[in-house]
């Protein structure tokens, strides 16, 4: 018998070829960026005992400084509106004043 000739057909269209393709890179780039994630986390800034030490102090007293300017500005603030209140206070007890004065006068 003659051989019967087939031609190949690929399951699938197109689209989902892409897709698969993408979906593909996508997989590699992800590894990729957590491996390099991995490397840095691994490999620490400080070499050394010192270096480690230096930066955990220097951290410390950057966070004293922003928590000390933070309790200054707050108390500030405070300090203002209470001006502010005691101030419309003062106004409004000098009008009744001036009302009553003129009353009795």
């Amino acid at each position: 018998m003659a051989d019967i000739k087939t031609r190949d057909t690929v399951k699938g269209t197109i689209k989902t070829l892409d897709k698969a393709a993408i979906a593909g890179q996508k997989m590699k780039q992800a590894y990729i960026a957590t491996k390099d994630k991995a490397e840095h986390s691994v490999n620490a800034k400080e070499n050394t005992a010192e270096e480690y030490a230096a930066d955990k102090t220097e951290a410390g007293i950057d966070e004293i400084a922003h928590k000390g300017a933070y309790a200054f500005n707050k108390a500030g603030r405070k300090g203002v509106q209470e001006t502010k209140k005691n101030y419309n206070g003062w106004q409004f007890f000098s009008a009744d004043a001036d009302i009553i004065g003129n009353q009795n006068a």
